[in-house]
């Protein structure tokens, strides 16, 4: 539960209110069977989580997140590899359009480790009533989506993990 609770103030902070689920809504969502949410750990150490769907045709990854203080030192490079080792399916993601230095940086780190950037328009959709929807693009590994894929992909999302 330690990790849970550390894992928990992490998604707080790595993600804009608009793109995480209330407390109550991630509780119940992990006793959904095609939902993983993973710690991810060095020397015994907490150092962030993994959160991804196995859906039909494809794994979604929704949130990965490393401590702030662990970030640059290779973690989340040499975990998301790991992770990808072990995926026989196409994996996915949704990251912010490049409109800022980070946003950048973070599709840069995704690009090195061999996702593609989709430039289609994608809007996830809101978490909740109270929350809006955002407008983000979808990466995919370990090749480029063409539009058909891309749309068969944001159909399974939708359905599948945004409830529509």
């Amino acid at each position: 539960m330690k990790n849970f609770e550390k894992a928990w103030m992490l998604y707080q902070e790595a993600f804009p209110e608009d793109e995480r689920r209330s407390l109550s809504d991630q509780i119940e969502l992990m006793e959904n069977n095609i939902y993983n949410f993973k710690f991810l750990c060095d020397n015994g150490e907490f150092t962030g989580f993994i959160a991804y769907w196995e859906l039909e045709d494809f794994t979604y990854i929704d949130h990965f997140a490393i401590e702030k203080k662990r970030r640059g030192r290779g973690l989340g490079k040499k975990a998301l590899a790991d992770f990808l080792s072990r995926q026989s399916r196409n994996v996915v993601l949704e990251v912010e359009k490049a409109k800022d230095r980070i946003a950048k940086k973070r599709i840069a780190f995704y690009e090195r480790l061999g996702f593609f950037l989709n430039e289609y328009d994608y809007l996830q959709p809101a978490y909740s009533i109270d929350k809006r929807p955002v407008p983000l693009l979808i990466m995919s590994f370990p090749s480029r989506l063409d539009k058909k894929d891309f749309d068969a992909v944001k159909r399974i999302l939708y359905r599948d993990v945004y409830s529509i």
